[in-house]
């Protein structure tokens, strides 16, 4: 039962990285992968049993192979590349895989210079399935890379909870209900707003003795005033 992937690429023109290049490249990144160096071992129990294991003499350059298509495959009027490797594909993964090594190959097919190339990843079942698998293609396709740092988006200001003697005054239609997004904005800023009511009603003042905060020291506390947003 195996798993296979064919992915196709085309380089940009007058960039020919060369078989050699891109074999190394895809050995690197197959070799840095730990689940790609476990093969399977026979034990002793259970009788007929079998379990993973790193294998001592793992060779990246025996799972890692060249195919290259014939010229009348690629040239115009004949199957084309991309119909010529779908097919190779295919016979390749019919192939049984050698027991004893890591169960997977990688075969770069490859045609004239400087055209598309396209790397199949062949994986036994039992290696690798669902995200195991699609993290091993992201390990072999994907650019490697040092991560950097994305900067954090600033913080959203969090609503002020109203003190013990707040208390809503003078309700009309229109005023902001408990579902309205709401902001609070410290003393002697310019309060947002927004939901249905911001185009008519700002708020309202809370009388009362403002919280004391850690220590005793005074709480800031937030004032609202009513007033006609058309005017502000």
């Amino acid at each position: 039962m195996h798993l296979g992937a064919l992915a196709v690429f085309a380089p940009p023109p007058g960039a020919d990285p060369g078989p050699d290049a891109l074999l190394g490249l895809l050995g690197a990144r197959a070799a840095a992968i730990p689940r790609l160096r476990m093969r399977v071992r026979d034990v002793l129990l259970p009788v007929g049993g079998a379990a993973w294991s790193t294998d001592p003499e793992f060779d990246v350059h025996r799972h890692v192979r060249r195919v290259r298509l014939p010229a009348e495959a690629t040239a115009p009027g004949g199957a084309g590349f991309m119909e010529a490797a779908t097919r190779l594909a295919g016979e390749l993964m019919e192939r049984p895989l050698r027991r004893g090594l890591p169960p997977w190959e990688m075969y770069l097919i490859d045609g004239p210079d400087g055209g598309p190339f396209a790397v199949l990843v062949k994986l036994h079942h039992a290696l690798a399935d669902g995200m195991r698998a699609v993290a091993i293609g992201a390990g072999i396709f994907d650019e490697i890379a040092s991560a950097t740092a994305r900067p954090r988006p600033a913080a959203r200001p969090r609503p002020v909870p109203p003190g013990p003697g707040c208390r809503a005054r003078d309700r009309s239609p229109g005023w902001p209900s408990a579902g309205s997004r709401t902001w609070a904005a410290p003393s002697g800023s310019a309060p947002r707003w927004s939901g249905p009511a911001a185009s008519t009603r700002a708020a309202h003042r809370c009388s009362g003795p403002a919280p004391a905060g850690p220590g005793g020291s005074p709480r800031p506390t937030s004032t609202w005033t009513p007033c006609d947003a058309s005017a502000a």
